[in-house]
């Protein structure tokens, strides 16, 4: 059996941007860095077209680098050991568990079950922006994001059901929420990791998670009024009062029932 075509194509995307960098000239690069540019090109190429599985096309640098004599398999092979990547698999690891056993789900109901939360469009639209901040703040914000934007889109149609301005905000509140909640911790974005990783490589100093967090904190804090307000001008809720929509929250809080096995082994995890 042939390979198809479009998948030929989509191989043959990476080797032809490679060489078309490799051809054009960058006047200032040493020719090892015009290498390194090239293989930049090639696996960006292959990040888009996708003819492999992202996590192979990470692996091009440790084939293509020693075949150019630009590092040597040892100093390749460093990179890939550094002591951040424990951390970002660890951090998407613990946010599949909270996506699979449903914790977010039970943390922006717990939330929304505060009196006065759920009694007006513009309260709704905060809460699910914190809570996303929130959980964004131990979570990787796109796991955030995939897990709380179906979730602020259920709750919103269950207690304003049609108002679609309302739904739209809601779904970029999770957005600016988990935006927002990434600046609090070094987990909270991937690019924390490395931002620490390099600085230590860099310059000696290492900072720590509470050192973050003593900035980083007050930077989330900051986001999240001024996010919230600029919603409410441009996405004004069209429902301004929900009597009962506490009422609703509570009814769907108590069908999901008490703590599974699976919640509670997530939780024991984060408190470590």
């Amino acid at each position: 059996m042939g390979v198809p075509a479009s998948l030929a194509l989509r191989v043959l995307v990476g080797p032809a941007a490679f060489a078309l960098v490799r051809a054009a000239p960058l006047p200032g690069l040493a020719p090892d860095a015009h290498f390194a540019v090239c293989v930049l090109a090639w696996i960006l190429a292959w990040w888009v077209a996708t003819p492999v599985p992202w996590a192979v096309t990470s692996f091009l640098p440790f084939v293509l680098l020693p075949l150019g004599q630009v590092m040597s398999v040892a100093d390749v092979a460093a990179g890939y050991g550094q002591t951040m990547l424990p951390h970002l698999l660890g951090v998407m690891l613990f946010g599949y568990a909270f996506q699979k056993h449903g914790l977010a789900r039970r943390f922006a109901l717990a939330a929304l079950c505060v009196p006065g939360v759920a009694r007006s469009g513009s309260g709704l639209i905060l809460i699910i922006m914190i809570v996303s901040a929130v959980l964004s703040a131990v979570v990787s914000d796109l796991a955030v994001i995939v897990m709380m934007t179906p979730i602020a889109l259920s709750i919103t149609r269950s207690v304003a059901d049609g108002a679609t301005r309302m739904a739209a905000a809601a779904s970029l509140a999770v957005l600016l929420g988990a935006a927002a909640g990434g600046l609090a911790t070094p987990a909270g974005i991937v690019f924390n990791a490395v931002a620490i990783s390099l600085l230590e490589q860099l310059t000696g100093h290492s900072v720590s998670f509470a050192q973050w967090m003593s900035t980083g904190v007050i930077l989330a804090a900051a986001h999240l009024p001024v996010c919230h307000l600029v919603l409410k001008f441009m996405l004004p809720p069209e429902v301004r009062s929900m009597p009962n929509g506490r009422a609703r929250v509570l009814e769907e809080r108590a069908q999901r029932g008490p703590l599974g096995r699976g919640e509670k082994n997530v939780l024991f995890v984060l408190v470590l």
